[in-house]
């Protein structure tokens, strides 16, 4: 059984409100490889299938699929094409993107490519380089973007670098990637059959009876298949790293079924398994007339927040206030993902700042994230407390009035218990 011993694309997938936006499909494929490059059986055949099925079961139109085979997918034509979908695709449309071709991973600067059509073998500057397709997707005005590469060293796409949390709101921009290897070779599947990782996701979109698909259940659904059928061969799908991704997910919709349902298919799944709104909102449940206050922070700086928690006992007490820390996390319960509950649905949200909150990526990457998504939609009260002197990362965030209101910070106040008053005297409007 050959391999696809190049580098092989697939990029886009987002589908908005059903008639919200237009679903777009970009499928490349090239099995007649010239140049000193070893042809494939598969690719077309494998982007054919795939584009039927989204036609056939899903809300794509056959107008808004653009096709790019063989000697047509060279790197000039795609690179047009990407100019010209930058322009075209707009903020309420999705985009799906397929790629099944060679792939290859240049060892010395540790970058992969896509050799299209025009490529010639063991010359880089005809190749097609990964961060070109990135810099596509980071430029594109999509809400969603869903990316298919089938090919070999496609893993090469994702960075190294913390993954993004998980979101619970599919109103959220997302750009998620599915590759059908890591940093290894490809089967390309005997000759009139699919690839090996084609044949299993066709088979999950063919087969999938529910009305909605979202992309994280695909991709699990993909790793978790093609372990038992491929050898050496280990998918991977998970958000695409600095190129826009808001913590949303795209959600493939069948043919006839109208968007939302209900107010539960608009949540996002959490930790392994989906769970919806409803089901996440139980971890934690708010009583009637009670505002939830949560105090994120770094963990250097726990004195603080049990000062904070200290001065703010009485406040609370007299206005049915619940605070919350990282320390309220009920046993038996994954932590991350009972405080992403907690953020989703607070109140109030705190920031207590220094270079030790800035300098955690998880805070970055989830506590600030989820507050500053829910701070544009006026969803939640943003309440960012100096510290100590730090340099401000954030740039959406030193729009944020902070506190104390002079923004000294506390550490340079002769005493501090003044700062702290001024602080809550401020909270204790907000709260009102």
């Amino acid at each position: 059984m050959p391999y696809r011993e190049e580098i092989a694309l697939l990029t886009s997938d987002v589908l908005h409100p059903v008639n919200a936006g237009k679903n777009y499909l970009l499928i490349i494929a090239i099995d007649s490889y010239k140049n000193g490059i070893r042809p494939l059986d598969n690719a077309v055949s494998d982007a054919l299938a795939f584009k039927e099925c989204l036609v056939k079961n899903y809300q794509f139109q056959e107008n808004h699929c653009i096709e790019l085979f063989d000697e047509n997918a060279t790197r000039p034509a795609l690179i047009e094409l990407f100019d010209e979908l930058i322009e075209k695709v707009q903020s309420e449309d999705n985009l799906v993107f397929y790629f099944a071709g060679h792939g290859k991973l240049v060892h010395t600067i540790k970058e992969g490519y896509w050799l299209l059509a025009d490529a010639f073998y063991g010359k880089r500057d005809t190749y097609l380089a990964n961060y070109e397709v990135q810099k596509f997707i980071r430029n594109l005005k999509a809400r969603h973007v869903f990316g298919i590469v089938d090919s070999c060293f496609s893993g090469t796409l994702f960075r190294r670098s913390e993954p993004s949390p998980p979101s619970n709101l599919y109103d959220y921009n997302s750009r998620y990637l599915l590759t059908a290897g890591r940093h290894e070779p490809v089967e390309d599947g005997f000759p009139g059959e699919h690839s090996p990782f084609a044949t299993c996701l066709l088979e999950i979109l063919e087969k999938n009876t529910q009305e909605y698909l979202w992309v994280g259940d695909l991709c699990r659904s993909v790793l978790k298949n093609i372990r038992f059928n491929v050898d050496e061969q280990t998918p991977r799908g998970e958000p695409l790293q600095k190129v826009g991704h808001q913590g949303g997910e795209f959600v493939f919709i069948k043919n006839g079924i109208k968007w939302p349902p209900n107010k539960k298919a608009r949540s996002i799944s959490v930790g392994q398994e989906r769970q919806f709104l409803s089901d996440y909102s139980s971890l934690f449940k708010k009583q009637t007339g009670e505002e939830v206050l949560f105090i994120s922070y770094a963990k250097e700086d726990e004195s603080s927040k049990t000062e904070l928690k200290d001065q703010l006992s009485s406040l609370c007490a007299n206005n049915n206030i619940k605070i919350l820390t990282d320390e309220d996390v009920p046993i038996g319960v994954e932590s991350s993902t009972y405080i992403e509950s907690v953020l989703y649905q607070a109140d109030v949200i705190i920031f207590l700042l220094s270079s030790n909150f800035f300098r955690s990526n998880r805070i970055q990457n989830r506590d600030v994230k989820i507050a500053l998504l829910r701070h544009k939609k006026r969803e939640v009260k943003l309440v960012p407390i100096y510290l100590r002197p730090c340099f401000w990362i954030n740039d959406d965030l030193a729009k944020i009035q902070v506190l104390p209101r002079n923004k000294v910070p506390i550490s340079k106040w002769s005493d501090h218990d003044e700062a702290w008053l001024s602080i809550i005297l401020e909270l204790n409007k907000i709260l009102k």
